[in-house]
């Protein structure tokens, strides 16, 4: 079954995403999130949901506000903190709507930093799921665009495969993002967590999912998926990703964590 939402956050601004669930009970919560100039209804985020939910999970995937999708907002205001929130708005519906006080996050790009950063803040996160997590903005940003023209100019142009059209990304993003020290949040982090990436990453660092992964003081696992890119197009590859959150979301007896 699916359902969509609408919630307030505390800017006032409007977040949708869409609940999914298979039994009439309510299985344990997955928060799902996107990465940058996406939405919810991304392949890979929706399949992964779909997975999730025909194995009895109770799924939640939500498109962030100032982001692309049906969410208030523009690209141009997304910021770090503001993700932070809407996952934590989320969270709230989530828990009122199902009657449940515990969930599992999953994020992807920067929707894995958010993630992590609330999983370190909120000890009703029992499992968190990273996939090509972001984890040293300050650097990537450095390598992959010219920042004194970036911040000259307020914003920067970010294409969106997903939309398959550009949108302005304004300087606010990195300037807020960078703000947010990872190693600070990943040590904190206490729930079982999995970090997984593609073997064919082409866009984010490699070894910077090792570093992240090292940083976390948690019941912890990395798994690589051969020949997956960043954002893990193809159905193959987005089926092996799901097995593999699957597999381990059992290992860990996550609906066992409350």
């Amino acid at each position: 079954m699916q359902k969509k939402f609408a919630i307030k956050n505390r800017r006032g601004l409007t977040i949708r995403g869409i609940m999914e669930w298979k039994w009439d009970k309510y299985g344990p919560l997955v928060i799902l999130s996107h990465g940058l100039a996406v939405t919810y209804k991304q392949s890979q985020v929706r399949l992964v949901g779909d997975a999730l939910a025909e194995a009895g999970y109770t799924v939640f995937r939500l498109t962030a506000t100032n982001s692309i999708g049906e969410s208030d907002g523009s690209l141009l205001n997304f910021t770090v903190s503001g993700y932070i929130q809407d996952i934590k708005t989320v969270m709230r519906y989530a828990f009122e709507k199902t009657g449940q006080d515990y969930c599992a996050l999953m994020g992807y790009s920067v929707g894995a930093m958010a993630s992590y950063i609330v999983a370190a803040q909120d000890e009703r996160v029992k499992a968190l799921v990273l996939q090509g997590p972001l984890y040293d903005l300050k650097a990537e940003m450095s390598r992959l665009i010219y920042l004194p023209l970036y911040k000259a100019m307020g914003w920067m142009w970010k294409m969106s495969k997903t939309a398959n059209k550009r949108f302005r990304l304004g300087y606010e993003f990195y300037h807020d993002g960078i703000r947010y020290r990872p190693d600070d949040y990943l040590r904190k982090i206490t729930c079982p967590s999995l970090v997984i990436y593609g073997t064919k990453e082409l866009l984010l660092q490699k070894h910077d999912f090792i570093e992240l992964y090292k940083r976390l003081r948690c019941d912890k696992k990395l798994v690589k998926i051969s020949g997956a890119g960043h954002t893990f197009r193809s159905k193959k590859r987005i089926s092996e990703l799901a097995r593999e959150v699957l597999k381990w979301l059992k290992e860990v007896k996550y609906e066992n964590q409350a």
